[in-house]
């Protein structure tokens, strides 16, 4: 083994972690930063569109498909809740929550592990029906820099991107310990005669 072996592994180990660290630190303290891009608005409901009945062979509207996990597909019931907002034109879709990725409709269910029990798809379909009590109120919403409107706000917390930094910063440190430290520690006066 060469001499400068175990600096090189340490340097590589230190910086692959240091990169991964960089980028998750990135990531975390970008979606904290959207806390300060969404403003609290008053939004009136002037429509709440939801299914008026089961789903069969003639009606299936706004009714989607759901994954149940167990290779198969079911009917989920979906919302779609629109609103004005003062200064607005037009009509907004809002989304359910600012931290749920927009799927096309306000409330929907990607995932229905029992989504083939008929029960469940009945009970599920009556829980949506409480969104029909939105209809012609005025609502606190959200409202972010790109004109997406959600109807709840969920603040990103800064405990995570804050660990993830100080992770780096600590392997950043040993980075430059293995930099400073010496593998030839030099002979002292002493010398040994055989």
């Amino acid at each position: 083994m060469a001499k400068g072996d175990g600096k090189c592994v340490g340097y590589a180990c230190c910086g692959m972690v240091a990169f991964a660290l960089f980028l998750a630190s990135l990531i975390t303290w970008l979606q904290y930063a959207e806390n300060f891009e969404i403003d609290e608005v008053s939004c009136f409901v002037n429509e709440v569109k939801m299914p008026h009945s089961l789903p069969n062979e003639t009606y299936n509207d706004m009714w989607a498909e759901c994954d149940c996990g167990k290779k198969c597909w079911a009917k989920t019931p979906v919302v779609n809740i629109y609103v004005d907002i003062q200064g607005e034109d037009d009509n907004i879709r809002t989304i359910y929550s600012n931290k749920e990725k927009d799927r096309g409709y306000t409330i929907y269910d990607h995932k229905c592990p029992d989504g083939e029990n008929i029960v469940k798809t009945i009970n599920r379909f009556d829980e949506i029906k409480k969104y029909k009590v939105y209809l012609n109120t005025t609502k606190t919403c959200y409202m972010n820099k790109k004109g997406n409107v959600f109807l709840y706000f969920h603040e990103q917390d800064v405990l995570v991107p804050a660990i993830l930094s100080a992770l780096l910063g600590l392997t950043l440190l040993s980075i430059l310990g293995i930099y400073c430290l010496k593998t030839d520690p030099k002979p002292s006066g002493d010398v040994y005669n055989a």
